[in-house]
């Protein structure tokens, strides 16, 4: 999955039950220009993994998957 121009990196971990139910919701969320994603569940455990030759699109990818995975906005000091 890394590239030759991957600068930023990303994983996200989840346990939880419904773990399986959510892998699709993530594999189906359009991640910004220039971030390759992808997403799996096994066990209750949800393994989401992020690159980008730039931290910017990640962040704004990962902001949107996190908000997906507690089903509300994240906190304020995220939106900086």
């Amino acid at each position: 999955m890394l590239g030759r121009d991957t600068r930023a990196i990303a994983t996200v971990i989840a346990v939880r039950a419904d773990a399986g139910d959510l892998v699709q919701s993530l594999r189906n969320l359009q991640p910004d220009a220039g971030v390759r994603m992808a997403a799996s569940a096994f066990d209750g455990k949800l393994i989401a993994r992020m690159t980008a030759s730039d931290g910017w699109p990640l962040r704004r990818t990962l902001i949107r998957l996190l908000a997906l995975l507690r089903h509300q906005p994240l906190p304020r000091v995220w939106q900086a």
